[in-house]
């Protein structure tokens, strides 16, 4: 008779055949998924059938939601009046499934109290977006894109304006001119400084210059910019809104409508996820929502000591993060033992452990954020250099984890490689697929330096010294040592840090609580995101006023203009996203 041990070896060759084969296949699969894929362009005869034998299906895929959208728009205004207050303008550019839910929802809310509202979308027309390059792919994205919007726009039951019906060239974005200076000859703006954030997004690199079709794709970024400009003004002539609302305000065509709209004298509000699920973070007239600054709330908090709930509710939730819950939860449940982290790495008990943790450059967390330094691969340099120069402290560079999912053309390694091929034995480099744990490095070091992660505010709540180097929403707080120049990064690395006192320990949970728990505003109940794609509608969603008091709040602070913070008193516990790296 086989005993189980026999039957466990009998199995044991097919199994690691198998394995192996999935291993190899993995590249294989993943490639196969990009072939006809919206984004993809110009690739030969088999890419554009697939296109064509895909398109369809994902159409299909896309429009999953459109049901929802009609609920919300039945749920909005139906006894045919005609509201009179101020003329809100929702932009809604992209096949973003959760995002045209959230718009549609908003501008019912805002219609149910009185204010007028129209969609905006793209339509097509421009050369390059983020989500495919039409110039070399034409019907792609277009044909998936603007699909997916003006079936939004039907469903919504808004009045909608689409760019491409104020372009000359209409909305095949091959037709685009050449360059920005063929469509103005009277610039308002640096058209190549507005793409930039999109060419960096496209070709994941900080310097698109410098890779192979990276003019290209400055080029055609920047003639977007210019379409975007020219279709925004006639479109703000024919519709006159008094408010535009839009996601981001960092990529090319919200910065782009967002400054024509200042120039006019419009307000430009500006949104984003929160780092929760079903959350929002909603920003002034001002700043991008996602720089996550937010003035009035920490005028506010700073001084408000935190209640006992309040500290235990934060307490609960970062240990939630240290365990994975809206962290990269692979990481996160490595080890947790830093005693054990500086064994196995070969810090000795005599030398000062330096943890230093990377962004992803091209990122809009890290792009334009520099101030002591260039940029991000430069501060990288600097602190390889100052730290291999000394014998009495250890660097750990920590690798984003999302460098390994997102892709990109500017590794932190290649940063440290570029400066030593070979690492001095005082550094370290933790790879993005290095099962290492961030907080047992954390609790490890004796400093933490960050460009512009928010790994800083949690080592600052854990008592750690922190070094900031970019322009990251906490800055200037007065719990961190914040970087002007080059120079103070070396009086750091030479001279040490002191430990944060009590007091701002104390200060770094006010601002972490108002962060996480303030600044990020609760969706309603009947709205619930299930992926960071898609969401859904509850058959009993209300948008009158008074149904549900997160929206009251959000809408009023669209059609007042305030920064959005949510009252102590209506904090909602969070549900974390489990996959944000």
């Amino acid at each position: 008779m086989e005993t189980r041990g026999n039957a466990s070896r009998r199995y044991q060759r097919p199994l690691r055949l198998a394995r192996s084969a999935s291993t190899r296949l993995r590249p294989v699969l993943a490639a196969m998924r990009t072939v006809g894929h919206l984004s993809s362009y110009d690739t030969g005869p088999l890419d554009r059938l697939a296109a064509r034998v895909r398109l369809p299906l994902d159409r299909i895929y896309n429009e999953r939601v459109i049901p929802d959208v009609r609920r919300l728009s039945r749920a909005g205004n139906r006894d045919g009046s005609t509201p009179e207050g101020p003329h809100v303008m929702i932009v809604s550019l992209r096949v973003w499934q959760n995002h045209a839910l959230i718009e549609t929802m908003l501008g019912h809310a805002l219609r149910e109290r009185g204010a007028r509202v129209s969609l905006l979308t793209c339509g097509g027309g421009l050369p390059i977006c983020e989500i495919g390059w039409a110039r070399k792919g034409w019907p792609r994205p277009c044909d998936r894109c603007a699909h997916f919007t003006d079936k939004v726009a039907e469903a919504a039951e808004l009045p909608h304006y689409r760019l491409a019906d104020y372009l000359p060239w209409g909305a095949n974005g091959a037709n685009a001119p050449q360059t920005y200076q063929e469509i103005t000859d009277t610039p308002s703006m640096d058209y190549e400084k507005a793409g930039a954030q999109t060419a960096a997004w496209v070709l994941k690199t900080t310097s698109p210059h410098a890779v192979p079709g990276g003019p290209e794709v400055m080029r055609d970024s920047a003639v977007t910019a210019a379409a975007v400009e020219l279709a925004a003004n006639r479109i703000i002539d024919v519709a006159a809104p008094d408010v535009l609302l839009m996601v981001n305000g960092i990529l090319v065509e919200e910065h782009v409508l967002a400054k024509v709209a200042r120039a006019r004298g419009l307000r430009a509000v500006t949104y984003g996820y929160g780092i929760h699920r079903d959350t929002i973070v909603l920003s002034s007239d001002v700043l991008p929502a996602l720089d996550f600054k937010n003035e009035p709330l920490w005028e506010e908090a700073r001084d408000e000591t935190l209640t006992a709930e309040e500290d235990e509710r934060l307490t609960r939730y970062l240990l939630e993060r240290e365990h994975g819950a809206g962290t990269a939860a692979f990481f996160a449940q490595a080890p947790r033992d830093p005693v054990a982290l500086r064994e196995s790495l070969g810090v000795a008990p005599d030398k000062r452990l330096i943890a230093m943790f990377t962004n992803i450059t091209w990122d809009s967390a890290c792009l334009n954020k520099d101030i002591a330094f260039p940029n991000a691969d430069e501060w990288i340099r600097a602190v390889v250099r100052a730290v291999a120069a000394r014998d009495d402290c250890q660097l750990v560079l920590r690798v984003h984890p999302a460098e390994a999912s997102l892709g990109t053309l500017e590794p932190a390694a290649g940063a440290v490689a570029h400066e030593f091929p070979e690492l001095p034995p005082n550094i370290r480099v933790i790879d993005a697929t290095e099962r290492v744990n961030s907080y047992a490095l954390i609790d490890a070091a004796d400093a933490v330096l960050v460009y512009a992660s928010t790994t800083g505010l949690e080592a600052s709540v854990r008592g750690k010294p922190v070094v900031i180097a970019g322009d990251v929403h906490y800055r200037g707080r007065g719990f961190t040592v914040d970087l002007d120049d080059p120079e103070g990064l070396c009086r750091v690395i030479d001279e040490g840090i002191p430990a944060p006192t009590a007091e701002q320990v104390e200060l770094a949970r006010r601002y972490a609580y108002a962060y996480f728990f303030r600044l990020m505003t609760p969706l309603p109940e009947a709205l619930e995101q299930t992926s960071h794609a898609f969401a859904k509608v509850h058959e009993d969603v209300s948008l009158q006023p008074g149904a549900d008091p997160y929206l009251d709040m959000i809408v009023d602070r669209i059609l007042d203009g305030q920064p959005l913070s949510t009252p102590r008193h209506m904090v909602r516990e969070v549900v974390p996203f489990p996959d944000i790296a």
